[in-house]
């Protein structure tokens, strides 16, 4: 091969890669998603604190995996946006007492409930571009007891 092939070779390439780099899809606006934490704080089932940990607004497409259907022991999440309109809302399992399968030496499944003073869920949901301010609700379902409040917190996502 002489100078002239390996040089035009090497144009072509990376005129691929520019063109290839060029012709993904842009992101899309209705593509506007929220990630936000929150920190559970209690003893044993009961909850007594949550806060935001943290969030972060991306551009991607999110698939919800909403629960509408309460549990015994439930975290009922809710939010809203500065319209009062709803934009999330879900039952959550309780990550205080959230247990986890092993095996024992018998090779039986068995269901472990570590005692956990605080814990976190994770939150997606998409987000219009408008909203400016988020009003996080949370309530917590117990046996044979109504919902109680446990905590209600505004966000500034813009």
């Amino acid at each position: 091969m002489n100078f002239f092939n390996i040089c035009s070779h090497i144009i072509i390439f990376l005129s691929l890669i520019v063109l290839s780099a060029c012709a993904q899809t842009p992101i899309q606006k209705d593509n506007h998603s929220i990630a936000i934490i929150l920190k559970i704080n209690g003893e044993g089932e009961k909850i007594s604190a949550i806060s935001i940990y943290n969030f972060n607004l991306f551009n991607a497409h999110v698939k919800n995996e909403i629960e509408k259907t309460a549990s015994h022991n439930s975290l009922f999440v809710k939010i809203k946006d500065d319209r009062d309109s709803i934009l999330f809302e879900s039952y959550v399992e309780n990550p205080l007492t959230k247990g986890i399968e092993s095996f024992s030496e018998e090779g039986i499944i068995e269901k472990v409930i570590p005692v956990k003073k605080e814990d976190f869920i994770n939150l997606r949901f998409k987000l219009p571009e408008v909203v400016k301010q988020l009003t996080i609700s949370c309530y917590q379902t117990l046996k044979n007891e109504e919902e109680k409040l446990i905590s209600t917190f505004n966000l500034k996502v813009k």
